[in-house]
This record gives C-alpha cells, structure tokens and sequence, in this order.
C-alpha cells in the first residue's frame, strides 16, 4: 500500500480525477446528458422504439426472416454462390476482364 497505491493515488489518481474528470463530468457530460440525451431517449427514442420498431419486427421482420429469407437464403442462394456463381467468377469472369477486357479499355 505504501509503496504502490498511495503514491499512485496522491500523484495521479486524485490529481488528474479532482483536474480533470470531475470537472469535465459536472460542466459537460451531467448538463448534456441531462438536457440532451435524457430528454431526447423519453420522448423520442424510447416512444419510437416501443410504438414502432419493436412491433415492427416482432410482427414483420421477425416472422419474414424465419419463414423466407433464412430458409431461401441456407437453401437456395447460398449453395448457389459456393458451388456455381462464385467458382465461376474466380475462375473465368475475373481472369477474362483483368487479362482482356480491362487493359483494351484502359490503353
């Protein structure tokens, strides 16, 4: 305690806590929470969350992800992608337009 935290305390914590945390807490983020962000979450966030986005996608996006897009997506696009669209690119539209196409455009 001696030799590590209260030399660590009186020369540092206190010092940069009394200079510069508190004060910046009490003229700065207190006012601005108070005023601005406080008041701005009561009557507009929070009454936004609750009378829209939430029922929104309880009701909506929810239920549309679950039934279509995850299943079309796990069982159509994405073995789509991995076993055709994909090697496909990497193998031949790539190499084609950075080895013909691209260069008799650019010079």
């Amino acid at each position: 305690f001696t030799t590590l935290i209260h030399p660590l305390f009186t020369t540092l914590i206190h010092p940069l806590f009394t200079t510069l945390i508190h004060p910046l807490f009490t003229t700065l983020i207190h006012p601005l929470f108070t005023t601005l962000i406080h008041s701005l979450f009561t009557t507009l966030i929070h009454p936004l969350f609750t009378t829209l986005i939430h029922p929104l996608f309880t009701t909506l996006i929810h239920p549309l992800f679950t039934t279509l897009t995850h299943p079309l997506f796990t069982t159509l696009i994405h073995p789509l992608f991995t076993t055709l669209i994909h090697p496909l690119f990497t193998t031949l539209i790539h190499p084609l337009f950075t080895t013909l196409i691209h260069p008799l455009f650019t010079t």
